[in-house]
């Protein structure tokens, strides 16, 4: 079995950074879990407290990935996976947002499980 951290659930591509996460909604707390595999690809598993029904728990995501990654919320869209607990997120950005997603994810992937607020406190 292929160790979860090996690979991580982000990808730079030229119209931003994709990410993949495995979202459980009506959540107690909204959370960032740890990185792992389903089906041969690689998710960031997150929690947010709305329920999925007309868009709620969606736009729980797309908010909570832009407060975990200090960007505009409209920064952050669905790609792919809007009727699925599996997403694709499409998050606007350079390479410096890239880096800054790819250092809080390898966090992950060493099973540091929890708040979805900034790594820095923010």
């Amino acid at each position: 079995m292929e160790d979860p951290s090996a690979r991580l659930p982000a990808m730079l591509s030229a119209g931003g950074i994709l990410l993949h996460v495995k979202v459980a909604p009506k959540s107690r707390a909204e959370a960032f879990g740890e990185i792992e595999s389903y089906g041969g690809k690689t998710y960031l598993k997150m929690q947010v407290t709305a329920a999925a029904e007309d868009g709620k728990a969606n736009g729980a995501v797309c908010q909570a990935v832009a407060r975990w990654l200090g960007v505009r919320k409209s920064a952050v869209a669905i790609h792919s996976g809007h009727k699925s607990r599996f997403k694709c997120l499409s998050i606007s950005g350079g390479r410096d947002i890239f880096e800054k997603l790819t250092g809080l994810l390898q966090s992950r992937a060493g099973g540091n499980a929890g708040s979805f607020a900034n790594e820095d406190g923010a």
